[in-house]
């Protein structure tokens, strides 16, 4: 006699998850995971890449004490600079994507026509017209230019800021 075997609602439920999350599970452990896993064993070692093989000589802490210590220049001159940018530049990018997202979705007149000229750089977005405005001219903001904000920035604030500030604006 062949017995059924019938799941109760939660098992199944529990499945369909598992079921459901296992790609997501899958491409972090295979894309995520795995390489900076990979990428801290190997910081570890001096890598050579021979002609039949790729040979690891254990190092230890050197290749941190050479950047941190030895060699500072390397991780400051380019990490600071790198870091100081990216305060300045992640939260104007995060706060103006916002505001857009609101006012994209927000019912007033107008609307259709704000969203054409908001995506109108994605419908122009292949190379040859974007060199093609930037050699007319059209690549700058005029408005920042005839407030020279570039000269504000220079005498009201330290040169170390001002440097990425204009970098976003621009």
């Amino acid at each position: 006699m062949i017995r059924k075997l019938r799941l109760q609602a939660s098992t199944i439920r529990k499945i369909e998850g598992s079921i459901f999350i296992a790609p997501w599970i899958f491409g972090f452990l295979a894309f995520v995971a795995f390489p900076l896993g990979y990428s801290l064993y190997m910081s570890f070692h001096q890598v050579r890449i021979t002609v039949d093989s790729v040979v690891y000589t254990f190092l230890g802490f050197q290749n941190y004490k050479e950047i941190l210590v030895s060699n500072g220049s390397l991780l400051y001159e380019d990490l600071i600079p790198f870091l100081r940018e990216s305060i300045m530049m992640i939260p104007i990018i995060l706060v103006f994507s916002l505001l857009v997202a609101i006012l994209l979705n927000l019912k007033f007149p107008g609307r259709t026509l704000f969203r054409i000229i908001f995506f109108l750089p994605v419908i122009f977005s292949s190379g040859q017209i974007v060199q093609e405005f930037i050699n007319q001219g059209e690549g700058s903001l005029s408005v920042l230019e005839s407030l020279h904000i570039e000269e504000y920035l220079q005498e009201y604030v330290p040169a170390s800021w001002a440097e990425p500030i204009q970098t976003v604006m621009s």
